[in-house]
Order: C-alpha cells, then sequence, then structure tokens
C-alpha cells in the first residue's frame, strides 16, 4: 500500500509537469497561420511543380529548390497533395542538401559551412535555382558566426550530430543578437534591414533543443506585425520597425516550420499526459480495491474472532 501510494505522488507530479501550458503560442496566431499556409500553396506552379520565390513583382519568376521547395515539402500539410508534387519535383532534380538547410530535417552540414554558390539548374521561361555549399568553391566562412542564421543552422547540425553542447553554444550565440527589434547580426549591420525569417528559425531551433526564449512573446510580435493582407509575410523590415519589402515563400514556411514543431511538442506532451492521467486512475482503481479487500478482510477475521470467543 505505501508503495503504490508514493508511486501516484510521483505520477501527479510527472503529469503537472507534462501538461501543456494553457498559452500555447499557436492559439492566438491560429488564423494568422491558416493564412500564411495558404499564401504558400497560392505560389505553387503546377507546370513547373514547385512553389515561386514571391509573388511580388519586384522579384524574377525564380523557382529556388533549397531552401524553399524543401520547406514547402514539408510543411505544407493541408495542402498535402501540393506537398507531394514539389517532393515528387526535388527527386526529379535530385538535389535534396544545399551544406545548409537539410540541418533542418536531420543532416548534418560542415563547419564552418562553405561559402555559398548559385547553380541555375533550369533556365527556360522560368528559372529553377538552388544556392548550394560545398567544396566545389574551395573556400570556408570563417565569419559564419556574425550570421544568426547561420550559427541557427550550426546548432541544428550539431544536435542531429549528436552534440548538444555545441548545439546549445551555437544557439546562444544567435540569441545573444537580439537587441528588441530583432536580431542585430553582420548583415542587419551592414545595411539596416532586420531579417523576419531569422526569427522564426530562432524559435523553431528553441524548441527542438528545449531552450527558453525570454523575450519570445516579443519575438512573435516582430513576426506577425508584417503579415500582409494576402497572409504572406514580409522578409525584411527597419528597425523602426516599419517594411515595404516583398513576402516570400522561404519566410512563409519557416514560420510555418517552427509553429507546427511547436504544435507536434505539445501535442506530445499532450499525449504523454493523458497517458499518465490513465495510469493514475488504474492505480486508482486499484487502490479502491485494495482498500475494499482489506476491509472485508478485517470484517471477517474480527466475526471470526467472535465466533471463537462465542464458542
Amino acid at each position: 500500500m505505501p508503495r503504490l501510494h508514493v508511486l501516484i505522488i510521483f505520477l501527479v507530479i510527472s503529469a503537472q509537469a507534462l501538461r501543456p501550458s494553457t498559452a500555447v503560442s499557436t492559439g492566438p496566431y491560429k488564423d494568422d497561420l491558416v493564412k500564411l499556409e495558404n499564401f504558400l500553396a497560392r505560389q505553387f506552379d503546377p507546370a513547373v511543380g514547385l512553389v515561386q520565390e514571391s509573388p511580388d513583382l519586384s522579384i524574377n519568376r525564380t523557382y529556388w529548390l533549397l531552401s524553399d521547395n524543401l520547406i514547402a515539402g514539408h510543411v505544407l500539410g493541408n495542402h498535402s497533395d501540393i506537398a507531394l508534387r514539389i517532393n515528387a519535383t526535388l527527386q526529379k532534380f535530385g538535389i535534396l542538401t544545399d551544406g545548409l538547410h537539410e540541418a533542418l530535417f536531420g543532416g548534418v552540414i560542415q563547419l564552418p559551412p562553405y561559402t555559398p554558390v548559385v547553380k541555375i539548374v533550369q533556365n527556360s521561361s522560368f528559372v529553377v535555382k538552388v544556392e548550394q555549399r560545398n567544396n566545389q568553391t574551395g573556400k570556408l566562412q570563417d565569419d559564419w558566426t556574425q550570421y544568426a542564421d547561420l550559427l541557427l543552422y550550426g546548432a541544428l547540425s550539431e544536435h542531429n550530430r549528436k552534440d548538444d553542447s555545441d548545439a546549445i553554444y551555437y544557439f546562444n550565440r544567435a540569441r545573444d543578437f537580439w537587441n528588441e527589434a530583432g536580431l542585430w547580426d553582420k548583415p542587419t549591420q551592414l545595411d539596416g534591414f532586420y531579417t523576419t525569417l531569422k526569427l522564426a528559425l530562432l524559435m523553431y531551433v528553441a524548441d527542438v533543443l528545449n531552450q527558453t526564449l525570454p523575450f519570445k512573446e516579443k519575438l512573435e510580435q516582430r513576426i506577425w506585425m508584417f503579415q500582409r493582407e494576402d497572409g504572406g509575410i514580409r522578409s525584411h523590415y527597419l528597425g523602426n520597425l516599419t517594411s515595404t519589402r516583398e513576402a516570400n515563400s522561404e519566410t512563409a514556411g519557416l514560420v510555418l516550420l517552427a509553429y507546427e514543431y511547436e504544435a507536434q511538442v505539445n501535442e506530445t506532451k499532450s499525449k504523454l499526459f493523458q497517458h499518465q492521467i490513465r495510469i493514475m486512475h488504474m492505480l486508482e482503481q486499484e487502490l479502491i480495491i485494495a482498500a475494499v479487500a482489506g476491509a472485508v478482510a478485517a470484517i471477517c477475521l474480527v466475526w471470526i474472532l467472535q465466533r471463537k470467543q462465542l464458542q
């Protein structure tokens, strides 16, 4: 009996620890996420089998295999037909890694990463491109730790390599670029434009590594204040929190990925919590049965003793 009581207390504490937060960040932005996914789905061109870079006229009709379509093929859960066609097109081109973005989905990359080289894989009425980082460039990017996104991809790669010590180190260095407006890394320092997708990437890596972001609420506000009427999110913004920049598929995909991962984590926690509750109920029933059995045994013992006294 005492051992059962100890086990029940332990399970109650565990269940409380596993209870999903009542303020899941996807909640306030649920409708915004639907709009964003629909925006990304509308960038799909059936004739090409890929999502285009952007619907904005300021951007040439370009289709990036990675990262745009690699990510889109993972996050268009409510448009599975499109996701399947994108993945089939990626298989057709046979380019599924670029030395960077595969880290999002379990891959390991070279650190320091190589400098990028843009490769045109198809050039007709439309252009299909990929930006690759490999030893063909012959040069490693020595200043990579001054880029928040490269640090975060490095963190993911080290996590995939089962080295969470280095992963958290790189994550913390990226997080340290936060300055209330956004991530003040080298590119932003040079041109003054903050990059929205880096905020989503920081959220994603924080969840993967189970790290906290004390400024997460403000970070999310920064992302969603730049959502347009068509559902897309502007790619860059100024320190005064204004933007007239384009919305693109890469930004949409990374924001969706960040929230999709968080939703999966919370769903897993919820399932674990329900499992713990079921175990607790089973143990409670066992306790009741044991208590009743003990009471019956006691009554029987008293009755037997009384009978013996009468005899």
